[in-house]
């Protein structure tokens, strides 16, 4: 109870702080800190870190987007839009699914060609390969590393464990089943492994049955161990300095001697997931700085 409150107060904090540095941008972002930074947003804010406790582990960035929402939602202001959320379940679980969701696709980012021809090439002929895509969202990069490890393993040496918060986005990982219009993001040598329809394409069976999918918190959830690869892209660069740090231990102690660990790359500092002196955690940088491997 105390490491919460603890927690709370800090996230308190750094918010009015960030909503204070505002002051030096743009008349517009002047305006949005006068508007919200009052004391009912404070003390909406901790109402609702009550409903979402996590919350406290984000950026002050992401808390502007609780702001929107609220906004959206026709409130004054956090006070108002607390009382909102209880009134609406609904519209509190679809806030905590899409806190660190912005959508999805297919090996998205130029790093993924480096990823399957440097880091999963070194994985011909072992007779075992275990993954764990956490933070999964819909599926698509689960999909994405099956058919780059198909280059170099057989699908029985598959094993892949997905794992989000959201449980309807796990639901879509499960299913397997895209749009026509993301099927261009795959490549052709890959299509195979899929069928298509008039307006969907699903990946086969076979496929599917390679995945494990289950509900898990990374700000408070224990973390499964054993992996020789974690995929966990775009999701710790909304949390705050604290917890990627803590996110970044624990997915280092899951990985495998020899193992790697993808990372998204971004070069905004804001939003960096980079691993600073990862020889502390075991690890070594690799020449695509996204990805690092467990060397101890």
């Amino acid at each position: 109870m105390q490491d919460s409150e603890n927690a709370l107060g800090v996230a308190v904090s750094k918010l009015g702080q960030y909503l204070k540095n505002k002051r030096e941008m743009s008349s517009h972002s002047r305006s949005v800190e006068k508007k919200y930074r009052k004391k009912q947003d404070l003390d909406g804010f901790k109402k609702i870190t009550e409903l979402i406790p996590e919350l406290a582990s984000y950026k002050a960035e992401q808390y502007e987007h609780l702001l929107a929402q609220a906004q959206k939602a026709g409130c004054a202001d956090l006070n108002e839009y607390y009382e909102h959320l209880l009134a609406h379940g609904e519209e509190l679980e679809k806030l905590r699914s899409n806190l660190t969701y912005l959508g999805s696709h297919f090996f998205r980012g130029s790093d993924w060609d480096f990823f399957n021809e440097t880091c999963l090439k070194t994985f011909e002929g072992r007779d075992k390969v275990r993954v764990w895509c956490a933070g999964c969202a819909t599926g698509q990069e689960v999909y994405s590393t099956i058919l780059c490890l198909l280059d170099h393993v057989p699908l029985e040496a598959i094993e892949v464990l997905a794992t989000d918060y959201n449980e309807g986005q796990i639901e879509k990982t499960r299913s397997g089943s895209y749009f026509n219009m993301h099927l261009h993001e795959v490549p052709e040598r890959y299509r195979k492994y899929l069928t298509e329809g008039e307006k969907k394409f699903e990946f086969l069976p076979e496929i599917r049955a390679k995945i494990t999918v289950g509900l898990l918190n990374l700000l408070t959830d224990p973390y499964p161990e054993g992996f020789d690869v974690i995929i966990c892209r775009n999701v710790i660069k909304f949390f705050n300095s604290d917890a990627i740090l803590m996110v970044q231990e624990k997915l280092a102690s899951s990985l495998n001697k020899d193992g790697f660990v993808f990372l998204s790359r971004d070069d905004n500092a804001k939003t960096a997931e980079m691993i600073m002196n990862p020889s502390r955690l075991g690890l070594k940088q690799m020449a695509d700085k996204s990805i690092y491997r467990k060397i101890v």
